[in-house]
């Protein structure tokens, strides 16, 4: 993430720069956004069994120009027909 996106969860969500991402100085500079244990995004959130970004309006970049490679567009559109949110029979 960038200074600008972690700057923009912060101020959203007011977690610390801790809680929000982690950083490897040694592989990369900057910060990962942290993840669940099961491997969601921290920030995905479910309500009646819909999920949804819950800091959408501070996502960062990577999630908001999320999906721009073919492999990540097919596996949109399979969680999509999983979920059901398209309707296949016409």
């Amino acid at each position: 993430m960038t200074k600008e996106d972690t700057d923009r969860l912060i101020e959203f969500t007011k977690l610390s720069l801790d809680q929000i991402g982690y950083s490897d100085q040694n592989e990369k500079p900057g910060y990962f956004l942290q993840f669940k244990d099961n491997g969601e995004c921290k920030f995905l959130t479910s309500s009646n069994g819909n999920f949804y970004c819950s800091v959408y309006q501070a996502r960062p970049a990577l999630c908001r120009s999320y999906p721009k490679e073919e492999s990540q567009y097919k596996v949109c559109s399979e969680n999509i027909i999983k979920l059901g949110l398209i309707d296949l029979s016409t």
